[in-house]
């Protein structure tokens, strides 16, 4: 379906702040990983929480949610404030946590963008 899709970026694992996630978990990073694996490992976790986000919300806010939740959904302890952290997730004053430039990057009107773009070339 045209609409069931999230923006990634080709080279996500090299961001600096998927490096400064990675380092955040530091301790709780699973036994056997090497850094590169583990860079891997966060940008998975990056599209199961985006993916969650656009399954349950318009708008990239999660109602209700709080870091700890985004551990437990995405079972890697720490991973919500670390996302916190970098600024990849902000605290709501409503109690919630939203996925911030939502709109510009996983909203209606970019995948619209991306879809004249596909079409004319």
């Amino acid at each position: 379906m045209a609409g069931d899709w999230i923006k990634m970026r080709v080279a996500l694992q090299r961001d600096p702040q998927v490096v400064r996630i990675w380092r955040y978990l530091g301790e709780n990073q699973p036994a056997g990983l090497t850094d590169r694996m583990g860079r891997h490992l966060v940008v998975g976790a990056l599209h199961a929480l985006w993916t969650m986000a656009q399954d349950a919300s318009a708008d990239g806010e999660l109602e209700g949610c709080v870091a700890e939740d985004i551990d437990v959904m995405l079972e890697i302890p720490g991973f919500g404030q670390a996302l916190l952290d970098a600024q990849w997730l902000t605290e709501t004053g409503s109690g919630g946590l939203v996925v911030p430039g939502w709109e510009k990057h996983n909203g209606q009107g970019a995948k619209r963008r991306a879809s004249n773009q596909q079409r004319m070339k």
